[in-house]
């Protein structure tokens, strides 16, 4: 508890942490979450300056819904609280009640006898409780309100503000670290999960989970979209079981808004032991890539990094990859000889999926080797699914150095949309075709792999991207997201909300970026989400509408 202390408070004097965050050293171990919120009032106006600064409309839409929304809690709480920092506790639902978790508010005592009165709708009435504790009745129920060193806690359930009161033994505090804490107050709402805590006694049901979801995608249909539905959820579940929490912090301001985080990995698990290992890179070539697509991403990695996506490559297509799959073995096998991958790749579904995407490995012949593996693998056999005619034409053409392979994938859409014709239109548009036709070779530094939909398309496609003509980095928001992001990072993607939206080409707008950043730590990941004022005017015709007939008053 003193070393808690001690570390709290050089970091608040040093403006790392708020001084409230002393709190959490009495606050209880094992509430499942807490949010932070710097004061309602002073997000209500960063949150304004943020709108504003992205749009007239989009201000007149926003800016009365959060005044309304203050007013409701300045009334139901008091004006002091609506001005004090505050934690939201969440705690553990109660077995055999309405799964609803209980909700505690922790706030400055700056008027404890104003909160009293707002609670109680009146003159309070008030009950002491054993613990140190009391009991606020009122027209809309009971209250209860603790006080602790600095702060005051209220809310309705009880056992929850009792824990508060009980104080002694572990802190929520305890159960953070230095980087967590530091994410959490790093704007003006933060949240930590305690996923450590949310497992507690739920082991079983847990693994029902898990066995639930299993069923509902063999219930998906006998196909790719269910295999990979069920990849996807193995491997966000097991990274979850392996993570004691989750951190993060959003900021609002006038350039936008930014979600800085941090996830800490369960002691001894192997997200720990694989960790350390994680390399950062610069991804600045990604600058160089041609606006036009609607995602870039650069990833520096190791074989698994992308081999996981490969898997769902064959899963699509269906090849249901499983321990005793020879053929993936061997594909994993290319990849870990490839090495260490730093890479960038954009992708784009306007008029057909297409992409180009230039790795640059440490054994660029055994990443080719792993590419052509998984083209081959693609073709139908009898592990299910749709498959795939693949035919392939090694050394087809040679251009600006790489020596390319050409590999002809036709897809039977009939048989994977199950008859649904509908279906199978929408995956022949989503291909632009019936098929689809890559080139991927090395230049014996780089690889290089393009999706498009004849030979000429593919040559300018690979001619813009070295040349860098037209350029993202050239971009406003482009260079608003960059500056916010870390310099050295393991994953970063850039998601074109103008593309998202399907707006017409333009190659002089803005294509108003939003960037996710993610790096490795020795014992976690951290992250961090940038999105611009920029992609105000984007957003702005099409969002306005949607909130102006959502946030309409209901007619009787």
């Amino acid at each position: 508890m003193i070393a808690s202390l001690m570390t709290l408070t050089v970091a608040a004097l040093v403006g790392a942490v708020p001084p409230e965050a002393a709190w959490l050293g009495s606050l209880p171990a094992d509430v499942q979450a807490v949010a932070w919120v710097r004061g309602v009032e002073a997000a209500r106006d960063d949150v304004a300056a943020m709108v504003g600064a992205m749009g007239p409309d989009l201000d007149r839409a926003i800016r009365p819904e959060l005044d309304r929304a203050i007013a409701g809690f300045t009334g139901r709480f008091g004006a002091a609280a609506a001005r004090s920092p505050l934690f939201i506790l969440v705690g553990r639902a109660r077995p055999g009640g309405d799964g609803i978790p209980p909700i505690a508010l922790v706030a400055r005592p700056d008027d404890v006898e104003g909160l009293r009165r707002a609670l109680s709708g009146g003159e309070p009435q008030a009950s002491p409780r054993d613990g140190g504790y009391e009991a606020l009745a009122g027209a809309g129920g009971t209250s209860y309100v603790a006080s602790g060193p600095g702060f005051v806690a209220f809310g309705t359930d009880e056992e929850l503000i009792a824990a508060v009161a009980k104080r002694g033994g572990d802190s929520l505090d305890s159960v953070m670290t230095d980087d967590q804490r530091e994410r959490l107050f790093a704007g003006d709402v933060g949240l930590f999960v305690n996923l450590a805590a949310f497992r507690v006694g739920r082991g079983e049901e847990i693994e029902q989970l898990r066995r639930s979801a299993r069923v509902l995608f063999s219930q998906l249909g006998d196909d790719g979209f269910a295999e990979c539905a069920a990849i996807v959820y193995d491997r966000v579940h097991d990274e979850l079981i392996q993570t004691r929490g989750v951190a993060l912090g959003v900021d609002f301001h006038a350039n936008g808004l930014d979600v800085a985080g941090a996830t800490r990995a369960v002691a001894g698990s192997d997200l720990e032991r694989r960790l350390p290992g994680a390399r950062p890179g610069d991804p600045e070539a990604l600058a160089t890539l041609p606006v036009g697509s609607a995602h870039y991403r650069y990833l520096s990695g190791e074989a698994d990094d992308v081999s996981w996506m490969e898997r769902l490559v064959l899963a699509f297509v269906g090849r249901r990859v499983t321990p005793d799959d020879a053929k993936f073995a061997e594909i994993l096998e290319h990849y870990r000889r490839a090495g260490h991958i730093e890479l960038i790749n954009a992708t784009t579904s306007r008029g057909g999926f297409g992409w180009i995407y230039l790795p640059t490995p440490e054994n660029p012949t055994e990443m080719v080797a792993a590419m052509g593996g998984v083209l081959e693998a693609m073709k139908g056999d009898a592990r299910g699914g749709f498959g795939a005619d693949v035919v392939m034409e090694r050394a087809a053409v040679v251009h600006r150095g790489f020596t390319l392979n050409h590999a002809r994938v036709a897809f039977d859409y009939a048989k994977l949309a199950g008859g649904d014709a509908s279906a199978a239109a929408s995956m022949r548009s989503f291909f632009g075709g019936d098929s689809m036709d890559e080139w991927f070779g090395t230049d014996g530094t780089r690889v290089l792999s393009v999706i498009a939909h004849d030979w000429d398309e593919a040559r300018a496609r690979i001619d813009a991207a070295l040349a860098g003509e037209g350029a993202i980095g050239a971009t406003p928001s482009y260079r608003a997201v960059r500056s916010r992001l870390p310099a050295r990072v393991n994953d970063l993607t850039l998601i074109s909300v103008r593309e998202l939206l399907g707006l017409p080409p333009d190659p002089s707008a803005d294509p108003g970026f939003i960037g996710v950043a993610l790096t490795g730590a020795p014992d976690g990941r951290e992250f961090r989400i940038a999105v611009p004022r920029e992609i105000g005017p984007i957003v702005e015709p099409s969002l306005v509408p949607l909130l102006e007939g959502l946030l309409a008053p209901a007619t009787p």
